[in-house]
């Protein structure tokens, strides 16, 4: 469709430099 934008509000846009760590249900992740 044509003449709206659409959002995605769930999406994060953090910069992946500034997480520490991801938590999911197969545990603790680190990025190195």
């Amino acid at each position: 469709a044509e003449g709206f934008d659409v959002g995605n509000p769930a999406y994060d846009a953090t910069p992946t430099h500034l997480v520490e760590s991801i938590v999911t249900d197969d545990g603790v992740h680190r990025p190195t």
